[in-house]
């Protein structure tokens, strides 16, 4: 199994970004959606992980797991075959996946008439893709355990609403959907079960303003990610970049360049110095995207309270607390993930280039014993990511295991780029 790249201040940029599926003739099952006890609404608690949303769910009515919600997701995903295995779910076909990453196709079974049970909802008749092995390891990626992801199917069926701030998803009837005043109304386009987008994007001071067709992809935990190739050229990179990992996609290592563009502009709403993620052809499978200029992500998106009603072609806007944040990237150059059944310890698996854990000493591979004298195995991902992205001339302290020796080392947090 191929290393994975880690979470680092504002990775894992584009861990679903084009789990766009080339496989071929699977047919939509007539799914059965009900909110329960006759309600026309109900509301879900999420999990908030880098930007990512996880919601609990219990697959056939018997094993509670967490699934990820993602709009550029056409199927919902199973992304271990051993819990399919374990749940007798009923495979009818093998079928080869594309996705962005370097491995090309990967192997996943279809399964009929699987039920899912969210918080208020039940979902039955449902196909599924269960992948032959769990490529993403997205537990080791979040730091928690994550086990599938869902997103058009419940999208087209209602109206979503996802409050970033408040960690709640309201799934709304919608003949019994009605808009506050409060919310900026844009126009929505659906294509290939994916909601876009018209933004307007200035790449550096005084360069000419684009408008560009966006993919609303709240799987991805980016700000942006625009298509920068010679076969389809959208965008000139800006001129400081960062090149290495961007990600990880359905088949593997996203590569490419990250780096910060002027403005960002969505109706009414600007934003300035926003990071933009720039793939690598090579890696990301693009050329079966070109109508599309790239998408945006997650550290966009919870700024805002998100309503999705795709029956209306429209989403709804309305400003958070976090709507002023500063786009912050690495503060560190460390990339970690979670290893260990519990997923406890904390692994380096890539330090970039001239940033402060580098020239600390830090090196892919170190284990993180202590962080600022708190023992590592008592903090969470999540947690440890925070610290990181604690302000510029904080100072950092950790002991690390490298091999059987133990080293101490610190450095200062500061914006790489």
């Amino acid at each position: 199994m191929m290393k994975l790249p880690g979470v680092g201040e504002y990775t894992i940029i584009i861990l679903f970004v084009l789990f766009s599926f080339y496989a071929r003739g699977i047919q939509a099952q007539n799914h059965n959606f009900v909110i329960l006890e006759g309600k026309k609404e109900t509301e879900i608690p999420f999990t908030r992980v880098n930007n990512l949303i996880v919601v609990p769910v219990r697959l056939e009515n018997k094993l509670p797991l967490w699934f990820m919600l993602d709009t550029g997701v056409r199927t919902t995903i199973l992304t271990d075959r051993l819990i399919g295995d374990m749940l007798h779910m009923n495979y009818v076909r093998k079928y080869a996946l594309q996705g962005a990453g370097s491995l090309g196709q990967v192997e996943a079974m279809l399964a009929h008439g699987t039920s899912m049970l969210l918080p208020g909802v039940q979902i039955q008749g449902q196909s599924m893709l269960v992948l032959e092995e769990d490529y993403l390891e997205l537990s080791n990626q979040l730091g928690m355990q994550v086990q599938g992801i869902m997103g058009h199917e419940i999208f087209r069926r209602f109206v979503v609403k996802i409050n970033y701030s408040e960690g709640l998803i309201s799934i709304i009837e919608p003949e019994a959907f009605k808009p506050e005043r409060a919310f900026t109304r844009l126009d929505l386009e659906i294509e290939d079960t994916k909601p876009y987008i018209y933004c307007t994007i200035e790449g550096a001071a005084g360069e000419r303003k684009q408008i560009v067709k966006l993919m609303i992809d709240t799987g991805a935990s980016h700000a942006l990610l625009l298509h920068q190739e010679e076969s389809n050229e959208h965008f000139s990179l800006p001129e400081k970049t960062i090149t290495g990992h961007l990600g990880r996609g359905l088949a593997g290592d996203v590569m490419g360049q990250i780096g910060r563009i002027q403005s960002f502009t969505l109706d009414d709403f600007s934003f300035e110095n926003v990071l933009a993620s720039f793939p690598e052809d090579s890696s990301y499978n693009v050329k079966e995207l070109s109508h599309r200029g790239g998408t945006i992500g997650g550290d966009i998106l919870s700024r805002f309270t998100v309503i999705f009603d795709y029956s209306a072609r429209a989403l709804y806007l309305k400003k958070n607390r976090n709507y002023n944040d500063p786009f912050i990237y690495s503060k560190t150059g460390l990339d970690i993930i979670a290893v260990g059944q519990d997923l406890k310890s904390f692994e380096v698996v890539e330090v970039r280039t001239d940033s402060p854990a580098g020239k600390a000493g830090v090196q892919a591979g170190d284990q993180l014993i202590r962080i600022n004298g708190r023992k590592a195995k008592n903090l969470s991902l999540s947690r440890i990511i925070t610290l990181f992205r604690r302000r510029n001339g904080k100072k950092i302290r950790l002991r690390i295991k490298r091999g059987d020796e133990e080293i101490k080392t610190s450095f200062i947090l500061q914006d790489i780029i």
